[in-house]
């Protein structure tokens, strides 16, 4: 719960340094500690994104995701329109 409370902080450009550092204090608490392996698996994509990406979870301590990323700009998941999905009434 924590976890996910903290990252739509930072998805919203709410977020704080001190968020980006809470987020992986709790993965680390939770890392081993957990009596199933789901906790386990929860906290390593976290883990892994802000050793890797840490800029871009700054960036979103002041602008949120959806304008430092919009959607219709990604390579992997193109907006569709309804003409390019082939739903447009005749």
């Amino acid at each position: 719960w924590w976890l996910r409370q903290i990252m739509n902080r930072i998805e919203n450009g709410q977020g704080t340094q001190d968020d980006i550092d809470k987020l992986v204090d709790i993965c680390d608490n939770i890392l081993g500690r957990s009596f199933c392996a789901l906790g386990d698996a929860a906290t390593s994509p976290i883990t892994s994104a802000v050793k890797y990406f840490r800029e871009e979870f700054e960036a979103g301590m002041h602008t949120p995701a959806h304008e430092l990323f919009p959607p219709e700009h990604s390579v992997l998941f193109p907006v569709q329109t309804k003409e390019s999905s082939g739903m447009v009434s005749a």
